[in-house]
C-alpha cells in the first residue's frame, strides 16, 4: 500500500473521518501491509532455496523424496501467488476510491481474507508438512544419526515457530479489520 497515495487521497476528501483517525488507520493499514510484505519475502526466500535444493538433489526417477519436494515448492509457491494478487487488488483499489469507499473496500477486503487465513493457509501449511515428512526417511539414509536426529528436531520446532507466527499475523489481521468494521 502506498502510505503517499493513501495520504492524498484521504487529505482530497471531505468525509467524516477526521485527520486524526485517517492517520492512526494508515498507520495501522501499514503495519499490516509491512508484515504481510515480511511474509511473501520469507516465503519467497524458502520456495528459492527449495528449488535450489531440489535442481541439486532431486533424483533421476520419481520417488517421494521428488514428491516431497514438490508439494513444499508447490504450497508455498501457491502462497506466494495468492499473497501478490491480494495485495496487487488492494493496491489498485487505494488509489481509485475515495476515503469512505476505500474504508469498505477494506472491510470486504480484510473479510475475503479470512478465506485465506482460515482455509487456504491451513490447507498449504498441512501440504508443506506432509511433503517435509516425505523427505525425512531419505535424510535417515543421507545422513548421520545425529544429523538426521537435529534434523527432525530443528523441522518440528521450525513448523512450530512458523505455526506461531502464521496464527499472530491471523489475529492482528483480524483485529485490524474488527477496528475498521467500526470506521
Amino acid at each position: 500500500m502506498k502510505n503517499e497515495n493513501l495520504k492524498s487521497v484521504w487529505n482530497d476528501q471531505a468525509n467524516s473521518i477526521s485527520i486524526d483517525d485517517s492517520h492512526a488507520f494508515l498507520r495501522k493499514a501499514k503495519e499490516v501491509e509491512r508484515k504481510q510484505k515480511i511474509g511473501v519475502i520469507v516465503m519467497v526466500t524458502t520456495v528459492t532455496i527449495l528449488i535450489i535444493y531440489a535442481i541439486a538433489y532431486f533424483p533421476t526417477q520419481w520417488n517421494w523424496f521428488a514428491t516431497g519436494l514438490c508439494l513444499m515448492i508447490g504450497s508455498l509457491a501457491i502462497r506466494v501467488i495468492i499473497e501478490l494478487i491480494s495485495k496487487q487488488k488492494k493496491l489498485s483499489k487505494a488509489v481509485s476510491l475515495n476515503a469512505k469507499s476505500y474504508v469498505k473496500y477494506l472491510q470486504g477486503y480484510y473479510r475475503g481474507r479470512k478465506t485465506i487465513h482460515y482455509v487456504i493457509t491451513p490447507l498449504c501449511f498441512g501440504i508443506y508438512v506432509f511433503g517435509l515428512i516425505q523427505l525425512f526417511p531419505y535424510f535417515k539414509q543421507a545422513f548421520s544419526a545425529g544429523f538426521y536426529n537435529y534434523l527432525v528436531i530443528s523441522g518440528i520446532v521450525s513448523l512450530a515457530v512458523i505455526a506461531i507466527i502464521i496464527i499472530v499475523q491471523i489475529r492482528k489481521e483480524m483485529l485490524f479489520l474488527k477496528g475498521i468494521q467500526s470506521a
